[in-house]
């Protein structure tokens, strides 16, 4: 009994070796064609996506897009509807509060001149000014030498529903 279940074994073991390939090639294969060879492209497959558009021109580079798209839609007459798409919050007289970056020592002298220009400065810490501007007066204020940068204020969110 012992013999048949060992010679069961054998014969097992024996097909199983001869099923398995062996490892590593029987012949060279390095110079022949690979067996299933890519796909030709066809007439069906979509193009590559163009690439985004460019910033426009006009646009100022020292103030946020944001701000741009608001100039942009205040010159078509679109003021209140871009800037309740946007969340853009507008005063009466058609300002907007922004958040503006001068170089160090020049928020005081950016300050006076942003009031020059009709802005109502908020407050001022360190080279930082918050302020009401005109739509029309964002791009005199960014033309401004002490100005690095104008922006959308960010508001706090509260982190728990």
């Amino acid at each position: 009994m012992k013999a048949i279940v060992i010679t069961i074994i054998l014969l097992l073991v024996g097909a199983t070796l001869c099923a398995v390939p062996a490892c590593g090639p029987d012949k060279d294969t390095t110079d022949s064609p690979p067996t299933n060879p890519p796909p030709e492209p066809s007439s069906t497959e979509l193009p590559p996506p163009p690439p985004p558009p460019a910033r426009p021109e006009h646009w100022h580079p020292k103030l946020e897009s944001g701000l741009n798209q608001l100039i942009d839609a205040e010159e078509q007459g679109d003021t209140e509807l871009f800037a309740m798409a946007a969340k853009i919050g507008l005063t009466t007289d058609k300002g907007v509060r922004v958040a503006i970056e001068c170089k160090p020592g020049k928020a005081e002298a950016v300050a006076e001149a942003a009031v020059k220009l009709g802005a109502e400065v908020v407050c001022i810490y360190r080279d930082a000014i918050d302020a009401f501007v005109p739509i029309n007066k964002l791009i005199a204020l960014a033309d401004m030498s002490s100005v690095r940068s104008v922006r959308l204020p960010v508001y706090a969110a509260p982190m728990s529903n």
